[in-house]
């Protein structure tokens, strides 16, 4: 005998194994990388939330009538609100 002879079934067997670790080692690795940014990073994540939940409120100016020369009232300040939901 010259040499064992592979058959094309024993060639799939092993190059499906070989796909099913490297699939592995690719799920193991996306796991890794993932829990590393949910778990080992949350707490700076945490504090962007807190920190982005706060928002700024512009509130307008104070302003007066406008009279004409007559002392008749031409503006007034009336203030307009709106509410925005998220």
């Amino acid at each position: 005998m010259k040499g064992a002879r592979h058959s094309p079934l024993t060639d799939d067997i092993v190059r499906i194994w070989v796909l099913f670790g490297v699939m592995t080692l690719m799920i193991l690795f996306l796991g890794g990388f993932l829990w590393r940014i949910q778990v080992a990073r949350g707490h700076s994540y945490e504090d962007d939330l807190q920190r982005q939940s706060v928002r700024r409120v512009r509130l307008p100016g104070i302003r007066g009538k406008i009279y004409d020369r007559a002392d008749r009232v031409l503006a007034e300040n009336t203030p307009q609100y709106d509410i925005a939901l998220y």
